[in-house]
């Protein structure tokens, strides 16, 4: 089912997904609205502009065995936990992990466990060219991309609190 249909069914009612092991979690329209905004601000903050519209997005139930924490797979990309109605977490974009992502960009979709998987494109296309200790010296390069992703992602939050607080104090100070 598409993102549109779920929110439709979970608005109407509640929108039900099965996974491939047929365990089915319902989903309310609380946690269809979540997710509808989550994949919207990843869609944009990933520029994921290739992907469909958000609600044209299909939306499948990659592991629905705890029925009120099912993990979400959005259009083979983007994978989600939805808590309940309270909770959604960005999940590592490693096939299978339940480990909360890092961040919020494309190097830090993973969570820290994850962190040395070689990014695509680190080592050279043929087999042959591959010398003892490039994998490792890709592991440990993947790792620190990432890591210096995430230190930007957090620096940018810094500078725009910073902004904020700067100007509560001017309005604090002209009461």
């Amino acid at each position: 089912m598409n993102l549109t249909d779920m929110l439709t069914a979970a608005t109407t009612g509640t929108a039900t997904l099965t996974d491939s092991n047929g365990a089915t979690a319902q989903i309310t329209a609380t946690m269809a609205a979540r997710l509808w905004t989550a994949i919207a601000d990843d869609r944009t903050a990933l520029s994921l502009y290739g992907l469909p519209e958000v609600g044209k997005l299909s939306v499948t139930g990659e592991d629905c065995a705890e029925s009120d924490a099912p993990i979400v797979k959005i259009g083979n990309t983007l994978r989600y936990m939805l808590d309940g109605d309270d909770a959604l977490f960005r999940l590592c974009a490693a096939p299978g992990c339940a480990g909360e992502s890092t961040g919020a960009t494309l190097l830090t979709r993973v969570c820290t466990n994850h962190l040395n998987v070689i990014l695509p494109g680190m080592l050279p296309a043929a087999g042959d060219d591959i010398r003892p200790g490039d994998r490792e010296d890709a592991a440990k390069e993947s790792r620190q991309k990432r890591l210096d992703s995430w230190e930007a992602e957090i620096d940018e939050r810094e500078r725009n609190a910073a902004g904020d607080r700067r100007v509560l104090a001017q309005l604090r100070q002209g009461d």
